[in-house]
């Protein structure tokens, strides 16, 4: 007995071991793949300088990552490039993506450090580091994570990430900014507004009017959920609307023949989208108003597809919104205004910025394709 007991703890303190081992393996494994990807010597390092502000390998990341989509996105649209391991260091024309993603990601990168560099010159913040930012950062998720956890109310994301904080946190210091630039280093009068007024006056542009027409046959029951043999007969309905349309007949009369409540018999599925209803139409029906856009005055469109109710629209009348007066804009016109000067502002600190760029210390192509 005593000896099948000796054989049993030998064969456990095997089996032990060699999962201890694994662990360890494992965890070695990790370890390097870090280090691979987030080298020390380089994170500790700054890869740029401007004015003498440090870059941190972790803000030159963040920007890297936030324009990856926009650049393979336009290797794909002007190349018909694919995401192949090559693609990166590939050259497309003269063209290489990765170099283009470090210059763009190194342009943000400066423009954002002297933007923080004039708040923290006007007082608005002190530390402008993104070790700073990365703290304030994992403070603020671990706030939203004992306030949940405490049944307390919370605004925003449950948890931000990254890029969604850093965002947010920099539009409000640009705010800030702006606002202290104002009557000082952006100067301006009522006839510097109103100038701007008429140079931009698209901008002010009043919603059109259109009135429409439609005919709509929805494919869900009374719980909300698709039939998919509603689905089937709701696209022969409106199949045959169309060929009835097409044949010369009455929009009206169709409108009441296959409208499905009482009122849209009676209306002709009527709808008006004008300045007094676009907040509403944006939230509740942007898709539609899309394709009414498309839309001229007596034009009638195809079968359109939104949410689980199909569509014929008619274009009943279309009315030009005209602009809103400059007294009706002026809140709006010096708010932008007051940006683009802050932009011009900025364009001409990073054309006189001293800035030094370090590229041995620019992370490898892991590091820079993490998503």
């Amino acid at each position: 007995m005593l000896r099948g007991n000796i054989k049993f703890n030998k064969i456990a303190t095997k089996k032990h071991l060699i999962i201890g081992i694994g662990v360890i393996i494992a965890a070695a494994a990790c370890w390097v793949s870090l280090m691979l990807i987030y080298p020390r010597e380089q994170t500790d390092s700054p890869v740029a300088t401007v004015n003498g502000e440090p870059i941190s390998v972790y803000e030159f990341n963040q920007r890297m990552r936030m324009n990856r989509t926009r650049i393979l996105l336009h290797f794909q649209t002007q190349y018909g490039a694919q995401e192949t391991p090559e693609f990166w260091t590939s050259s497309f024309d003269g063209e290489v993506p990765l170099e283009m993603l470090k210059k763009e990601a190194l342009d943000e990168c400066i423009r954002i450090k002297l933007q923080q560099l004039l708040a923290r010159d006007k007082g608005l913040v002190q530390d402008i580091s993104y070790a700073a930012f990365l703290k304030q950062f994992n403070h603020e998720n671990n706030r939203r994570k004992a306030a949940i956890k405490a049944k307390e109310v919370i605004y925003g994301p449950v948890q931000y990430s990254e890029e969604t904080y850093f965002e947010y946190v920099f539009s409000n210091m640009q705010s800030q900014l702006k606002d202290k630039l104002k009557g000082k280093e952006i100067a301006y009068t009522s006839e510097d507004l109103r100038q701007y007024y008429e140079a931009t006056k698209a901008k002010y542009a009043k919603e059109a009017r259109i009135t429409i027409e439609k005919i709509a046959v929805t494919y869900v029951d009374q719980d909300g959920k698709v039939m998919e043999s509603r689905k089937k007969e709701a696209k022969l309905i409106m199949q045959k609307a169309k060929e009835r349309l097409e044949k010369g007949e009455s929009f009206g009369e169709l409108a009441e023949a296959y409208n499905e409540t009482d009122e849209e018999k009676k209306s002709h599925g009527a709808q008006i989208f004008d300045s007094s209803s676009a907040r509403t139409d944006r939230k509740y029906y942007p898709e539609l108003l899309k394709e009414v856009s498309k839309l001229g005055a007596g034009q009638t469109s195809g079968i359109i597809e939104i949410g689980n109710t199909l569509f014929i629209v008619k274009c009943v009348e279309k009315q030009n919104g005209g602009y809103e007066t400059f007294n009706e804009a002026k809140e709006k016109v010096e708010t932008d205004y007051v940006s683009s000067q802050y932009e011009s502002l900025i364009d001409k600190m990073v054309k006189g910025a001293n800035t030094f760029f370090k590229k041995s210390r620019i992370p490898p192509l892991t590091f820079a394709l993490r998503v």
